[in-house]
């Protein structure tokens, strides 16, 4: 759809238009077509197309074959118009919103249909007027992400309830990642904690999940004591170990919490996992060195309090295909950097992440010992961690070594270009950073190149 484009100074070489609308485009007849078929342009003056939408309001199309393909070839624009087509000619509401998403316009359409498409959901998707119980990431016109938390103490929200009601929604067939936050009913000291048992259950028992490949519990942000100025300790997660059986196919996994049961990770298709946990219990500790996940390509474990057995850990990891390692906060960098060293594991490491680690005893003198043997890295991320001393040591090292938070883009210069954000948004093991000239692979946000 061309109609108002400014064509003057165009050329087109080596295209075929198919049913294409130049209503009002100015510059056509100085436009420059070289080995161009199928122009089929609308003139000028012709009267402007109707967009009305056309379908049937509750109307669901189902064609296994095409969505089979999606399946296959989620990322294939041109598979996706074609299933556009075919559910408008249908009357399917979904098709407007694959031609739509992108488009100025397609938040107000999907809130104009919110009942629609969400049906019993809908007033979990708007919240109430207060904080949405679930929140979309949308993808080609279909829900592809959902967050669901329940924060409003006046509006009771059960968690795995509202999933059985989600999973199964036609504008959810292509759900790909499900984030569990907090609840309502959450407490510390003694009294109730969060416990995501219940979203277990109900997961594990819906044929749904066969299609979640990221999985992620225990979004929260640190609660700061007012009286105190110090960070309260994160909500528990719970007991988590009756998932995994139910998931051999999960691809990317984050688990953020206090206190939990993780038991036993089997996960064979597993490439990214985050653990950010805190004050490390010896059980969860022995669950995380004892999982097996032999295609892990990405791992991130939490060290705040220096519990962490870097030896055992290590020679777990050694034989993983891993290409970034985050251990942030760790309070280990004098033993952690000549262990690492000395360990086949670095050869194959693309990105090393410390963030907010500390600089005790000798570490500093370490880092500047060991340095060469880590200049293969393409980022060794000590962001958080350095003072202004530390930070003159480490800038005489090499450009791989990141400890500067990076200048917003909004704030930089219009000639800074070496700031590269991270294009996996919700994996956090620290601040991504790419130095000058890195030639990352950079997966997108399901973990995939």
């Amino acid at each position: 759809d061309f109609r108002g484009a400014q064509l003057a100074g165009a050329t087109f070489e080596h295209v075929e238009f198919v049913e294409c609308d130049f209503t009002g485009a100015l510059g056509l007849d100085d436009l420059e077509l070289e080995d161009v078929t199928g122009l089929g342009v609308v003139s000028p003056t012709a009267s402007v197309l109707s967009e009305e939408p056309k379908f049937v309001a509750g109307h669901v199309a189902i064609n296994e074959t095409l969505e089979r393909e999606l399946d296959a070839h989620p990322d294939d624009a041109a598979r996706w118009l074609v299933y556009a087509d075919w559910l408008q000619g249908e009357g399917d509401l979904r098709g407007e919103l694959i031609t739509r998403q992108g488009k100025d316009g397609f938040d107000a359409f999907v809130d104009e249909h919110l009942e629609a498409l969400f049906g019993s959901c809908a007033d979990e998707v708007r919240g109430g007027g207060q904080a949405p119980e679930v929140v979309l990431e949308w993808r080609h016109g279909f829900v592809h992400g959902a967050t669901l938390a329940a924060l409003n103490r006046e509006r009771p929200v059960n968690l795995a309830e509202l999933l059985t009601r989600l999973l199964p929604l036609p504008i959810c067939r292509f759900l790909k990642r499900l984030s569990f936050g907090l609840n309502h009913e959450v407490a510390q000291y003694g009294e109730r904690q969060n416990d995501y048992a219940p979203v277990v259950a109900a997961l594990a028992s819906r044929p749904e999940l066969a299609r979640i490949e990221h999985l992620e519990f225990g979004l929260q942000e640190p609660v700061i004591d007012e009286e105190f100025g110090e960070r309260e300790p994160l909500h528990a997660f719970g007991d988590l170990s009756a998932l995994w059986p139910a998931v051999p196919h999960l691809r990317r996994l984050r688990v953020k919490g206090g206190a939990g049961v993780l038991g036993e990770l089997v996960l064979p298709e597993l490439r990214d996992v985050s653990l950010q946990l805190e004050n490390h219990e010896e059980n969860l500790f022995d669950e995380v060195v004892a999982a097996r996940w032999p295609k892990l390509e990405r791992f991130e474990l939490w060290d705040d309090g220096g519990q962490v057995e870097l030896a055992p850990l290590f020679h777990v990891l050694e034989a993983l295909p891993l290409t970034h390692l985050a251990l942030p906060f760790t309070q280990q960098l004098e033993r952690l950097i000549p262990l690492l060293v000395g360990s086949p594991l670095l050869k194959r490491l693309r990105v090393l992440d410390l963030h907010d680690a500390r600089f005790e005893g000798n570490a500093l003198e370490v880092l500047r010992k060991h340095a060469p043997a880590l200049k293969h890295l393409q980022r060794v991320d000590l962001t958080g961690a350095a003072d202004a001393h530390e930070e003159e040591v480490l800038s005489k090292l090499g450009a791989f070594f990141v400890f500067r938070a990076p200048v917003a883009p909004e704030a930089q210069e219009p000639d800074s270009s070496w700031y590269d954000d991270f294009e996996d948004s919700d994996y956090e093991p620290g601040i991504e950073i790419e130095a000058p000239n890195a030639d990352l692979d950079i997966p997108d946000e399901h973990g995939d190149a």
